[in-house]
């Protein structure tokens, strides 16, 4: 790439996996689609065509932030800036040499370049955006089921993400864009939740941009709400016989978990348990069933139709 000193230029760069010109811009797809972590940014080189007496010198930004995100771990930011180049030949930008603070390292966002020649006040030569590439529904099976996902997981993905990382840039190409964000605060495939009453520490640069790390961290807060749905659906059912006196009131599925997604009922085993509906629920927020003295409550005020809506998503994957 050979850019011209003295205006302003949008610059053709050659990315790591692919590029396309956007709105005048560089479209870029960061390594972050993989099942590797480490993010790989544009190959972006530069040549002023000046002499062996001139000097160059860069800086690079990198920018992410959610428009109605209020929580400082989504937003992310990359501050590079490299020495005294040579002027007369061509140089590739070294994104290794990070000066910003390590722990707000970008992998994706809005970037733009800019190049000081002599000292000069610098001017901009390429703005760009990175993104990411959603995964397959094959590989985000493989992950899943390597996690050790719950056997409802997939019907949660399809609800809360219809399986996608990133926001597509347009549906019928091979270029993607930013993480799905979808309030108060959720982010990717598993929609993990930065607020501080859900997940905070959970989301953060890395299970943002890495779809694997995402699905991970996902996993992990399922799983971590089994017991308390077990433990949670025996009191209430204990206190239902308590109240009318041995002449038991059960829950009814019709009303609350139907198929064809789930096919949970009030005396099921395994994944027929209805305290499966408790164990799915609480992925948003909140139980599902919950005994109030002289009948059955379904849902919470959070979202009174999650569980429901989870078990009527088809499953993609798992």
């Amino acid at each position: 790439m050979v850019l011209i000193v003295g205006a302003p230029v949008r610059a053709h760069a050659q990315c790591t996996y692919a590029a396309q010109i956007s709105d005048g811009g560089l479209y870029c797809i960061s390594a972050t689609s993989t099942l590797g972590n480490s993010p790989q940014m544009p190959v972006l080189s530069y040549n002023d065509g000046g002499t062996s007496c001139e000097t160059d010198s860069y800086t690079m930004t990198v920018e992410y932030m959610v428009v109605g995100d209020d929580y400082l771990n989504s937003q992310t930011f990359g501050l590079y800036e490299s020495g005294d180049l040579a002027g007369n030949v061509q140089w590739v930008v070294n994104w290794s040499n990070n000066l910003g603070d390590m722990g707000y390292y970008s992998e994706g966002g809005q970037g733009q370049m800019q190049v000081s020649v002599n000292g000069d006040p610098p001017f901009p030569v390429a703005d760009f955006d990175i993104g990411g590439q959603n995964p397959s529904t094959s590989s985000i099976t493989a992950v899943i089921v390597s996690d050790g996902a719950p056997w409802w997981y997939g019907h949660t993905l399809t609800w809360e993400s219809g399986n996608r990382q990133f926001y597509p840039l347009d549906p019928s190409s091979y270029y993607y864009r930013y993480p799905i964000f979808g309030t108060p605060d959720g982010f990717g495939l598993s929609q993990l939740d930065g607020s501080t009453n859900a997940n905070p520490t959970l989301v953060n640069d890395t299970s943002i941009w890495t779809w694997t790390i995402n699905l991970q961290y996902g996993v992990q807060v399922a799983n971590q709400h089994k017991s308390a749905a077990q433990s949670h659906f025996q009191n209430q059912m204990a206190q239902m016989l308590s109240d009318t006196g041995g002449s038991a009131i059960y829950p009814n599925p019709v009303q609350s978990l139907a198929p064809p997604g789930c096919n949970i009922t009030w005396n099921g085993t395994g994944n027929n348990a209805y305290w499966n509906a408790d164990w799915i629920n609480l992925y948003n927020g909140g139980y599902w069933a919950t005994w109030t003295g002289t009948a059955w409550s379904y849902g919470n005020a959070v979202n009174p139709n999650y569980a429901q809506q989870v078990c009527n998503s088809p499953s993609q994957t798992i």
